[in-house]
Order: structure tokens, then C-alpha cells, then sequence
């Protein structure tokens, strides 16, 4: 749990400090790496006693998780402004379904979708 916390704050921090150089419109990318082990007993091998409910010889399981805030990252100028308003009065597109928000805005939702997706146990 303390890692997810860890994860957390590092995410949010990430993110404070693109909202304060004016950064918007971007994501989170999540990798995995699985692992491959045995189900036999070895010192180099995870025993797995699944035997009953899902017989194999060997489990593939996430071992490394890997996080990055990639995209555009693009500032909040007149001109994205401007986009802003031609989606939302013009194109009447959903406010919240987005990406040309504020750089507050746009952070807030960021950090709101983090903390949901990293806190659900």
C-alpha cells in the first residue's frame, strides 16, 4: 500500500508542476512486464498451488510496472482557448469529455482519474 501511495504522490507532483509552466493535454502510460514461473518447488521459481482451480506448469504474472506522463503537453494559449470555445459553444461537445481545458482544469481531472484508478483496492 505504501508503494500506490508513493505512486500517487509522485504522479501528483508530476502533474502540479506541468500546471505551473502552463502544460495541458496530457496522459498516463502504463507498461507491464510479466514474468514467467514454474510451478515447481525451486528457489528460483514461485510455487503457485493453484493446482485444484487452475492446473498449469507455470503462471505468467505483472512483475514490473512502468508509469509515464507522455502526450502533446501543450500550453494554454489564445489559441487553445479558442478551441475550448468553438468545442464547447459552437460543436456543444461535453465539457468533461475534453482534452482543450484550462491548465487547473485539466489537472484537477488528471489527479482526480489518478487518485480513483490508484486507491481502488
Amino acid at each position: 500500500k505504501s508503494n500506490r501511495i508513493n505512486l500517487i504522490n509522485i504522479l501528483l507532483r508530476d502533474s502540479n508542476a506541468l500546471q505551473s509552466m502552463g502544460i495541458t493535454d496530457y496522459s498516463l502510460l502504463i507498461g507491464i512486464s510479466n514474468k514467467r514461473y514454474n510451478n515447481i518447488n525451486s528457489s528460483n521459481d514461485l510455487i503457485v498451488n493453484y493446482t485444484n482451480i487452475y492446473p498449469a506448469d507455470s503462471y505468467i504474472i505483472p512483475n514490473i510496472y512502468y508509469f509515464g506522463i507522455v502526450d502533446i503537453l501543450q500550453t494554454w494559449t489564445w489559441k487553445k482557448r479558442l478551441e475550448w470555445f468553438i468545442k464547447v459553444y459552437l460543436l456543444r461537445l461535453p465539457i468533461d469529455g475534453i482534452s482543450c481545458m484550462s491548465t487547473n482544469e485539466y489537472t484537477k481531472r488528471f489527479q482526480d482519474k489518478i487518485i480513483q484508478l490508484l486507491e481502488h483496492n
